[in-house]
């Protein structure tokens, strides 16, 4: 996902983590940030601040790096399909996704993905489901 923000003044950066941070909450891959404020509208944009976007689009993947920040609120939005919402739950079965360390096949590094599993029986055991 390429974020796009425009401010009439301060607060763009914050604007642009506020939209990254949803977008990770909704599953989507941040791909990439433009922001213009009143004063830097008429900038062009550059290359670099889309060239992210244009190769996650042309590239295969399972060759994806998720971070730990995406994986740990894969797990968390796991969790809440499993034990609090149950409408979350059946579309996360036909997904796939309850078996899976991330929402497609990522290459993610060991370490992170042991990491991942280990808050997620944490977490797992702390939350009781609705339906006990």
């Amino acid at each position: 996902m390429l974020l796009v923000a425009a401010t009439a003044g301060s607060g763009l950066k914050n604007t642009l983590n506020y939209l990254e941070d949803t977008a990770l909450q909704w599953g989507a891959v941040p791909a990439g940030k433009i922001g213009r404020s009143a004063g830097s509208r008429e900038k062009a944009i550059e290359k670099k601040e889309y060239s992210r976007f244009v190769e996650y689009l042309n590239m295969d993947m399972h060759r994806y790096k998720p971070g730990m920040k995406e994986l740990i609120t894969f797990e968390v939005k796991k969790i809440l399909a499993e034990k609090v919402l149950a409408r979350d739950k059946k579309y996360w079965e036909e997904k796939q996704w309850l078996d899976k360390p991330y929402y497609f096949e990522a290459s993610i590094h060991p370490l992170k993905k042991a990491s991942a599993s280990l808050f997620y029986k944490f977490l797992s055991g702390k939350i009781k489901s609705v339906e006990e």
